[in-house]
């Protein structure tokens, strides 16, 4: 006996059940159920495969087959105690994240530029430009110019 199949309603089981020419026959009636053949097959497993068989085989001797049990994971609610490492490990991963984005940036260069002059403030020779490496070197060079 032929049931009336539709693309929206055919399953794998579906399909293990048919034999050779039902099978022509479907797949003659419509361009949308052999589609939809041709995908379930082209994403079945040989696991599902082979439980559709088995689930045609039982239908076919008059039986009823039961759907599968699926068990659903237990979740336990996370402690206290793991809340709050899971708090410290991402305050902890947000800091190293700051620390790499400040080392990416590039240094400000400290660039002094300076012209010594007489007691009259009049400007004696060239301009001189010094790049102290840090702040500390930036006030003794400045201390021993006098600027």
């Amino acid at each position: 006996m032929v049931r009336p199949y539709t693309a929206e309603t055919l399953t794998l089981d579906d399909i293990a059940l048919w034999d050779g020419p039902e099978m022509r026959e479907q797949l003659a009636k419509s361009d949308e159920i052999r589609t939809q053949v041709m995908t379930i097959l082209s994403t079945a497993t040989p696991e599902t495969i082979g439980q559709a068989k088995k689930n045609a085989a039982v239908i076919k001797a008059g039986g009823i087959v039961e759907p599968p049990v699926v068990e659903q994971p237990t979740v336990a609610a996370p402690t206290p105690e793991e809340l709050e490492a899971q708090r410290v490990a991402a305050e902890k991963a947000e800091i190293e994240r700051k620390a790499a984005e400040e080392a990416a940036k590039p240094k400000q260069k400290i660039v002094v530029n300076y012209q010594a002059t007489d007691e009259e403030g009049n400007p004696i020779g060239r301009l001189n430009h010094q790049r102290p490496l840090s702040d500390s070197l930036m006030k003794s060079t400045r201390q021993q110019l006098r600027i």
